[in-house]
């Protein structure tokens, strides 16, 4: 599966992790989306970041390189 570009992947990655996408792709077109980017954007500036995008997941930094991975993982499992 490939899912570099939002939003190409996010119908595949939805289906994969059998969930509606829907309601994420709602948000993020949206103006809650935009509050929240620009809200992390705000933090970003904050942070004593090194490079763009600074990726965290649970408050962990990931790499850019193992994201999927890392995210799938953070996932809960049922």
């Amino acid at each position: 599966m490939d899912i570099k570009l939002y939003p190409y992947g996010l119908a595949e990655c939805g289906k994969l992790m059998q969930i509606d996408a829907e309601p994420i792709k709602a948000c993020a077109s949206g103006s809650k989306g935009s509050e929240l980017l620009r809200y992390y954007g705000e933090e970003t500036n904050k942070a004593w970041v090194f490079a763009v995008p600074y990726i965290t997941v649970n408050g962990v930094q990931v790499s850019q390189k193992n994201f999927q991975r890392d995210v799938c993982e953070a996932l809960p499992k049922e």
